[in-house]
């Protein structure tokens, strides 16, 4: 079988090289038929997608089958979910339950209902649902119809195995009941009568049950089980007992049963410092761990009363306080699957006024049975990544910035080793290797059985690693690289990989070379020819984030090899495919909105910069480009910006902050979006060498107009924007979208009410800018424009919103009156209420000013009234 995905592609070639057509509107976006991400059944037979027509608000949901031509379309169903054995489909449309019998084809519908949920217990199927007018809940078994039905229920809660549930429920005296149902006797008691119930939870092996009830007198935690019923108190305080120095449970924080089931963990609330006296004063010293941003904003409850982690015995009642002041638990794995026999602590050492806490942090495993902490790193002065426990409870390990390499405990001994390193290939994500600290690595891919090995992630390969360091690391993917620019990636980030029947994971690849992607079956340690793995000029998933996710952007389904995944390309609109081998894929949805348009191409460009550094952009142009005329140009810049060359860039895919790629190429722009490679302590300069190897690369096309040039970039790319006009004079047109036009003032602002500052995100992140303020201040006022805003002969449009929260709207204020009073040609959009985005509701208006600046110095265009100041409206 052919891949039809190509064919749609050819086609799309074909026919659309003939008929002149329009080019985008300003307002198409709103209009924009999508596809979004399926569900597939377990047998694969059947999809369910929701799909946004080209009515304005419109969205349809389309069930079919995936080897017949057979469909049926719906308005939007929420939550749709087809049931285990792939016999029905059931959804909520307008408080009403819809059943479609996937094997009759017949729709039915049951009047009234707001919510539901599937429950498979044993053999049987049952079906939960609620009203939207009362409390009721009705429990119905398939075989035989049989219904348990109780109101006044105001909530429940299921068990892991979906053979109980334990529900809430209210009687006419207000006094609560906490009524346990078996789904497998189809019967229910009442286990506990009470005031307060809440937090209901069961334990993993859904053998106990706990839960909460909290009065105006009493807290009590109580826990039964599910065999008995009747539940006896593990813990009670009186109200009158708690006082300021006093820790105290906390009913209405989360918590969960210990892995192993002897333990419950709670949560603690204790206070660390008194009422202020004047509520209106806050008090700043050095001696504070942060700062107090919360209490600037009135907010201050986070620094009077800390959370504690404390962990109780089923056994014997005893409570012990696993955590202390300042301290946080470090989980980067599914709760439910991480064992806990051990918890990970990580304790300010010092300040954390720092974004990204350079200041000194201490790690410890702490035994949840006795309390007892053991040290993994103390005084680190950065954090360490991808820490994780083994699924067997056999070994903690961790990546450690500071030596570029992972490490692994031995829980039975403490016993430390390093189990890969940097030697020979580097471990961090391709985007972000050249950030300070080396504090970005792409990851633990997963375990293997019995904790005796677990995949690491590098740059570009998978590695076989022991934990307890006994053989040497083996890179599994080695034989399969071709000239080493290849990303490989396990998209089964899954705590514990689980291996499909034949032994095989789906592996990813991707071609840095030329942006092509494919997927594998593949078996570690097994021989694979690299010409056999299928790369298309496609992507699968979400580029920004590059490395796929199964259950999102790849949907397998639950008995078959089939898979579901939404595809596209910079020509073909995403649209979802199935498929049992990632080399032939089989269309089931077909929205293509933009070949009625005049529409894009997208080029993959490689130059070089003055630095000799290796760089890339993307070429879009029209689809009626004639190379005979001469077009204006417009460069976007963000970071590298050249693994989208397979994006499709929809109208509106800047969201109202970058440009409207798609429809300023449809009206006669060729847009190249170019790579930045910026050097640690040289942010400024970076971009502007990397836009000025952009630029001679493309004076060499006599279809640019060199002369009518235009720089644009937002958030980031608006600094880099800012910094390139006021050190350079090539373009005709700039626009700078929320960008900072002082590091200095973005190093000293809050993050959020936090207590921490920006400051990690100059040195550590983007910017790379590396020293603090004080120890490189000349360095700061070289890298922020405003100290330069004299030299600007661009003309500039920014856009900057008075709610902005990443880059604080006072930069573009400061940035634009400064210019203003320089007499520069400038002018600021200012959305009241946005953020650091345009609202959809002001999306038009932005796009609308956009166009006309540009049009203006680049097209030759009449200036429009609010640019000439005959009418700012």
């Amino acid at each position: 079988m052919k891949t039809l995905f190509f064919t749609h592609c050819l086609l799309y070639l074909v026919f659309t090289s003939y008929a002149q057509k329009p080019p985008l509107r300003i307002d198409t976006f709103k209009s924009w038929p999508s596809i979004g991400y399926g569900n597939i059944s377990n047998d694969g037979r059947y999809v369910c997608y929701n799909m946004q027509t080209g009515h304005e608000g419109e969205t349809k949901t389309v069930v079919r089958a995936t080897q017949t031509g057979w469909q049926i379309q719906f308005d939007e169903l929420t939550d749709p979910v087809f049931d285990n054995r792939s016999n029905m489909l059931f959804a909520i449309s307008r408080d009403t339950l819809l059943k479609l019998d996937l094997t009759t084809k017949k729709v039915s519908f049951v009047p009234d209902v707001s919510s539901f949920k599937l429950l498979e217990a044993g053999q049987d199927l049952w079906l939960l649902q609620r009203p939207a007018q009362n409390n009721t809940l009705s429990i119905i078994r398939f075989r035989d119809n049989k219904k348990i039905s109780l109101d006044s229920i105001s909530d429940f809660v299921v068990s892991h195995n979906q053979q109980y549930l334990l529900l809430r429920q209210l009687n006419n005296k207000h006094i609560e009941r906490l009524v346990l149902v078996s789904l497998i006797d189809a019967a229910y008691t009442t286990v506990f009568n009470g005031f307060g119930i809440n937090n209901i939870i069961f334990d993993n092996i859904d053998q106990q049950f706990a839960f909460w009830t909290d009065s105006s007198q009493l807290t009590q935690l109580w826990i039964g089980k599910t065999n008995i019923g009747i539940p006896s108190c593990l813990y009670s305080e009186r109200q009158k007992d708690r006082t300021n120095n006093n820790a105290h449970a906390c009913a209405g924080s989360s918590f969960k049963f210990s892995s192993n089931n002897h333990y419950l963990f709670l949560t603690l609330q204790q206070s660390i410092k008194p009422a202020a006296k004047n509520p209106n004063l806050v008090i700043s010293s050095y001696h504070d761990a942060i700062l107090k941003t919360a209490d600037f904003k009135g907010t201050n409850i986070n620094d009077t009363i800390t959370d504690l982690l404390a962990r109780i015995s089923l056994n014997n009642k005893e409570i012990i306080t696993l955590t202390q002041a300042n301290d946080e638990t470090i989980l980067e794995t599914p709760r439910e699957q991480t064992p806990d026999d051990y918890i990970i602590i990580r304790h300010q050492a010092k300040d954390s006024t720092d974004q990204t806490y350079t200041d000194a942090y201490n790690y410890f495993l702490c035994s949840v049975a006795s309390g007892k902490r053991f040290p993994v790193k103390l005084n680190s002065p950065v954090a360490l990544k991808s820490m994780q426990i083994s699924p067997g409870g056999k070994y903690l390990v961790y990546y450690d910035p500071s030596f570029s390499a992972y490490y692994s405990i031995s829980l039975s001994d403490m016993q430390c080793r390093k189990i890969l390193s940097n030697e020979t290939e580097s471990l961090l994500d391709f985007r972000l290797k050249d950030y300070p600290k080396s504090q970005y690595p792409v990851g633990i891919a997963g375990w293997l059985s019995d904790d005796k090995h677990l995949l690491i992630n590098g740059t570009y390969n998978i590695y076989l690693v022991d934990p307890a360091a006994r053989q040497q690391s083996v890179n599994l993917t080695a034989d399969l690289q071709q000239h080493g620019h290849i990303i490989y990636h396990l998209p089964l980030t899954r705590y514990r990989l689980l291996r499909e029947k034949d032994d095989t994971f789906l592996l990813s690849a991707l071609n840095l070379d030329n942006k092509m992607v494919a997927f594998q079956r593949w078996k570690p340690g097994s021989v694979l020819n690299p010409r056999d793995i299928h790369f298309i000029p496609a992507y699968i998933g979400n580029l920004k984030l590059f490395y796929p996710q199964l259950d999102r952007e790849i949907r397998k389904a639950g008995d078959k090899s089939r898979y579901l995944l939404r595809m596209e390309s910079a020509g073909e609109a995403p649209n979802l495919y199935l498929t049992a081998d990632f080399k032939n894929f089989k269309p089931l949805s077909n929205i293509n909105p933009q070949r009625k348009y005049n529409w894009l191409t997208s080029e993959l460009h490689k130059y070089h910069d003055s630095r000799g550094y290796d760089l890339e952009g993307i070429l879009y142009k029209p689809e009626n480009f004639d190379s005979t005329k001469v077009y204006p140009l417009i460069i976007n810049i963000y970071e590298q910006k050249s693994i989208e060359l397979n994006k499709y860039e929809a109208p509106g895919n800047g969201s109202g902050g970058d440009i409207d790629l798609s429809r300023l190429v449809s009206n006669g722009y060729i847009v190249f979006k170019a790579n930045i490679m910026t050097e640690h302590k040289k942010p400024g300069e970076g971009s502007l060498t990397s836009v000025l190897a952009a630029v001679n690369h493309l004076k060499k096309y006599k279809w640019i107009d060199t002369s009518k040039m235009a720089i644009t970039g937002h958030s980031f790319g608006g600094y880099e924007v800012n910094y390139i006009i006021t050190h350079s004079n090539i373009f005709a047109a700039a626009v700078s979208a929320a960008g900072v036009a002082s590091i200095i003032e973005s190093y000293s602002t809050p993050v959020g009410t936090a207590g921490t500052m920006w400051d990690g995100y100059i040195k550590d992140g983007p910017p790379k800018v590396v020293s603090s303020l004080s120890d490189s201040t000349d360095l700061y006022v070289q890298n922020s424009p405003i100290f330069y805003a004299r030299n600007i002969t661009t003309p500039l449009l920014m856009m900057h919103n008075t709610e902005d929260g990443n880059v604080l709207f006072s930069q573009g204020l400061s940035f634009f009156a400064e210019l203003k009073r320089l007499r520069k040609k400038v002018w600021m959009l200012t959305y009241r209420g946005d953020r650091h985005v345009v609202s959809e509701v002001n999306q038009i208006d932005y796009y609308t000013r956009l166009s006309e600046f540009l049009d203006y110095y680049l097209k030759n265009k009449k200036m429009p009234s609010w640019m000439d100041g005959t009418n700012r409206y």
